[in-house]
C-alpha cells in the first residue's frame, strides 16, 4: 500500500515537468527534487526488470503488470531526464545530476533502451 502510493507520488512529480515552461533553469531545489525522482524512478525500474527475469504470473498484477510499470517508468526516466538536460546551460549542479542519474542508470539497467540512449547520443551538453 506505501509502495503503491511513493509510486504514485514519484509519477506525480516527474510528470510536472512535461508541461510547457522549463521550470528546471529557475531554481536549483528544482533540480535536486527531480534528480532524486528519477533515481527512484530508476530503483522502481530495476525492480520490474528484475520481476520480468524471475517471471511470475500472468494476471493482471502479475508479469503483464510489472512488464507495463516498467515500460512507463523506463519512459519517465528519460522524461525527466531530458528535463534535467534542459538546465544544464544555467546550473553546474544540473550537468552533475544527469552524469549522476545517467550512471547510476547504467548500472541498475544494463542493456535497457534508456541507458543505451543515453551512451549514443544523450551525454551531457
Amino acid at each position: 500500500m506505501h509502495t503503491a502510493k511513493a509510486l504514485d507520488a514519484l509519477t506525480a512529480s516527474i510528470m510536472l515537468f512535461a508541461f510547457p515552461g522549463r521550470a528546471i533553469i529557475h531554481s536549483p531545489i528544482a533540480t535536486c527534487a527531480l534528480a532524486l525522482a528519477v533515481m527512484a524512478q530508476v530503483s522502481a525500474c530495476g525492480f520490474f526488470k528484475d520481476g520480468e527475469e524471475r517471471g511470475g504470473s500472468s494476471g493482471e498484477n502479475g508479469f503483464a503488470g510489472k512488464e507495463r510499470a516498467y515500460a512507463e517508468g523506463r519512459d519517465r526516466v528519460r522524461l525527466g531526464l531530458g528535463a534535467l538536460r534542459t538546465g544544464v546551460r544555467v546550473w553546474e549542479l544540473a550537468r552533475r545530476s544527469v552524469r549522476e542519474v545517467v550512471g547510476v542508470s547504467r548500472e541498475l539497467l544494463v542493456g535497457d533502451a534508456v541507458t543505451e540512449r543515453c551512451k549514443s547520443g544523450g551525454g551531457e551538453e
